[in-house]
């Protein structure tokens, strides 16, 4: 996958054996840069996989992608930001209801996390961090607790500043990879 200034997110594939990549398919519904595409480690009950993007507007995207065909759709959009959002992933936690929770970082100097209905599309925001004094460029998942077992969450601005909080909401872990992290990092902290 990649991401454009011309507002685009193109797909395509690789053949290992002689090198060569070949377009599979298009995400241009953005009306300017895009600033972030991932995929979310989820599909829609149909299988198609689903995408989160970011770009020049206070929107998250969700969408699709058919990998037969090289279709895009619009699958969801989490729109409680006032500025431009920068970055946006998936934690590896779920709300205890089971929806994915995600977050997302924008110039409107918070961070949000938010709920995606895998199956309707719908978001749903579920707690804001407001700490910085300005733009926030990312925020990243450390894979640690505070010592009431909330999950630490790690921010860079533009006020020159790295933030350390908890999601202060009941969750359930929900990746394999956030254990495996966790594990590790446990194995190599010392006492």
């Amino acid at each position: 996958v990649s991401i454009s200034k011309d507002g685009t997110i193109r797909f395509f594939t690789f053949d290992p054996a002689t090198g060569k990549t070949a377009g599979l398919g298009i995400y241009d519904k953005h009306a300017g840069e895009v600033l972030s595409a991932r995929y979310t480690s989820f599909n829609t009950p149909d299988g198609r996989p689903i995408f989160i993007a970011t770009h020049g507007d206070d929107k998250v995207r969700f969408f699709t992608l058919d990998t037969a065909t090289g279709e895009t759709t619009d699958f969801g959009v989490f729109d409680k930001h006032t500025g431009p959002v920068q970055f946006a992933q998936y934690t590896y936690f779920t709300a205890l209801e089971g929806e994915p929770i995600f977050v997302s970082a924008s110039n409107d100097a918070t961070i949000r996390f938010f709920t995606l209905n895998i199956v309707t599309g719908l978001t749903r925001e579920i707690e804001v961090f407001d700490g910085h004094k300005g733009w926030v460029h990312s925020v990243r998942n450390t894979y640690r607790t505070d010592p009431d077992g909330r999950p630490i969450f790690m921010s860079a601005s533009g006020d020159k500043t790295v933030g350390f909080f908890p999601l202060d909401v009941p969750v359930k872990e929900a990746s394999s990879k956030a254990s495996a992290v966790n594990a590790a990092i446990g194995a190599v902290t010392p006492p």
